[in-house]
């Protein structure tokens, strides 16, 4: 396991027993106490007060070059990201090894979270927003012992335990689940099943607490990591010309300094 990865929002141990939801993060406090030298900071929006933005102001406010700060965002089509995303990520970027340099694990971590297809198994649909239920489905949320999956990654919502995969994002592997309530688990395994896929319980890794709704998810990689890490922006890594950093194409995440692609490093304010 890389020493140099922080995960904020979420517990870093999947194997720990479910338990209550992690105390909201102050963005300065943590990073402004967090040890001297190179870390990557991966963080969930969830769990970090005033998200992205937030973390890049108590960045600059603690002076805090030496690191690196990366958020798992919500896909394109949710209104939040997956229970199990972060961890999928920081998992991706921990098997790299220590031949990968730092800065090129932004850009990895990126494309990780792109190739996630992520599902949620939920009893009601009253609150999701994006992506938007049918009126139909809402009266359904009332029927006892009506389930529905959610395509976080696709953007749909499907009656039943129906993971659907497109052509272009057959799921490959590993993947990761997490679950809340008795029920929740049976829907999720129902899900595995269905998916085709065998999964790292990650329950202890959430938000959710006992009094949560019941639900289920899996998020599975839709890529080999071989993939993702032979992709140019990780791949394509040269000393930073400002703070002499091995640093893939574009802007240097520690000092803000930009390389074109094929040239030298030219100055960039962060």
């Amino acid at each position: 396991m890389r020493a140099d990865i922080t995960t904020l929002g979420f517990a870093a141990d999947p194997r720990s027993a479910l338990a209550t939801p992690p105390a909201p993060v102050d963005p300065f406090e943590a990073l402004v106490s967090h040890p001297a030298g190179d870390h990557l900071v991966l963080a969930w929006l969830p769990g970090i007060a005033g998200g992205a933005r937030g973390l890049a102001t108590a960045r600059a406010l603690a002076g805090r070059r030496d690191l690196v700060v990366e958020v798992v965002d919500a896909p394109e089509h949710a209104d939040e990201a997956p229970l199990t995303a972060a961890v999928a990520v920081a998992a991706v970027l921990r098997s790299t090894g220590a031949d990968v340099p730092l800065a090129a694990l932004v850009p990895l971590a990126r494309a990780a979270a792109a190739a996630l297809q992520s599902w949620r198994v939920v009893g009601t649909v009253a609150a999701l927003g994006r992506p938007a239920p049918s009126l139909w489905q809402h009266a359904l949320s009332w029927v006892p012992g009506t389930r529905f999956t959610v395509d976080l990654a696709g953007g749909s919502v499907t009656r039943g335990v129906s993971p659907r995969p497109t052509a272009s994002r057959r799921p490959i592997g590993p993947a990761w689940a997490a679950h809340t309530g008795a029920a929740g688990r049976t829907w999720g395994e129902e899900l595995l099943a269905r998916a085709g896929v065998r999964a790292l319980d990650v329950s202890a890794c959430g938000r959710p607490d006992r009094a949560a709704r019941p639900l289920a998810e899996v998020s599975v990689l839709t890529a080999p990591l071989e993939q993702l890490l032979a992709d140019p922006a990780v791949a394509a890594v040269e000393p930073c010309r400002g703070c002499h950093r091995p640093t893939p194409t574009g802007t240097c995440p520690f000092c803000g300094h930009h390389r074109a692609a094929g040239t030298t490093s030219e100055e960039h304010p962060a």
